[in-house]
């Protein structure tokens, strides 16, 4: 884009992006799949507080009653998040999650999801509007006996250590299959933004807004995220919702632990990029409650 005299913007910092998105209205936007999930749950908490015309159009999109929002609707979407001018929605380094995909295509966007693996030197794959993925140059991708993604090239072929669909389309880490089930489930309950599982825990983060706006209907205090993480009628709510919930061969752990703050880099919870570090997160909140610490987050 930069030879065909574009321009590119880069955000001040992370937690700036909101606001720097509104001030540049770039044409084509490109960020990590967590950074567009980020604004999916933001812009559903905005329209689920919103007007019912809203809430109904996004509860048919979620039902795959439809595919797309209403027109005057997606446009003042697009426009208060500073996207009035972009056509094109760029994911790399993974693909988005189906439901994220769906709500952009739904706001007029053509999304494009790239796949790489650093050995390759970039991109191998690429699909457009949730369509099929397809091979960039002499790449192709496969599955192969032990269900892992293999990418042809004029090499030979690379083991990239991720899983593929009977397609061949990347699906997440071959190891984590059972793991990224679990967590998908948990966090897929409405009240939980992100969940860590391993086969003994899981840690779960409430959506700061959907719990806020659950608290304030039920006339309960609504100040702070630890606040609300603390009510008791949450936690009894989520135990209700969670109990004897099984997501195919995997079964939700007894312990859950509902953190008390929401991940952040400054605790070491999430890398530079957003990205979770699960390994950080079970043994802080798991070893906490174990400890005796927060142990109004534990949900039995």
């Amino acid at each position: 884009m930069l030879l065909l005299g574009g321009v590119a913007y880069f955000p001040e910092r992370i937690d700036t992006i909101d606001v720097d998105l509104r001030e540049i209205s770039a044409d084509v936007m490109s960020a990590l799949p967590w950074q567009w999930e980020r604004l999916r749950l933001g812009l559903e908490a905005r329209i689920e507080n919103g007007s019912a015309w809203g809430r109904s159009a996004l509860s048919k999109l979620n039902d795959g009653g439809a595919s797309r929002l209403p027109a005057l609707l997606a446009f003042a979407i697009r426009r208060s998040l500073g996207l009035g001018r972009t056509r094109t929605a760029i994911s790399h380094g993974a693909a988005l999650d189906e439901r994220t995909g769906r709500l952009l295509r739904a706001l007029g966007l053509t999304t494009v999801e790239g796949y790489g693996v650093t050995e390759l030197g970039g991109w191998s794959l690429m699909r457009f509007n949730g369509g099929d993925w397809r091979g960039l140059g002499d790449h192709r991708s496969s599955r192969n006996e032990d269900g892992e993604l293999a990418i042809a090239h004029g090499g030979g072929v690379l083991r990239t250590g991720d899983r593929a669909d009977e397609f061949g389309a990347p699906v997440g880490r071959l190891e984590d299959a059972a793991i990224e089930s679990l967590e998908r489930h948990l966090a897929a309950t409405p009240m939980i933004h992100r969940a860590v599982a391993s086969a003994q825990a899981a840690v779960l983060e409430i959506n700061h807004a959907k719990v806020r706006s659950w608290a304030l209907a039920q006339g309960l205090p609504a100040s702070t995220f630890r606040s609300l993480a603390a009510l008791p009628e949450l936690r009894a709510l989520l135990s209700r919702e969670l109990q004897d919930q099984s997501p195919g061969s995997s079964k939700i752990p007894e312990f859950r632990v509902l953190a008390p703050d929401p991940f952040s880099r400054s605790d070491g919870l999430l890398t530079a990029t957003g990205t979770v570090r699960r390994d950080a997160v079970l043994k802080k909140f798991v070893e906490r409650a174990a400890l005796g610490e927060d142990v109004h987050a534990v949900l039995h």
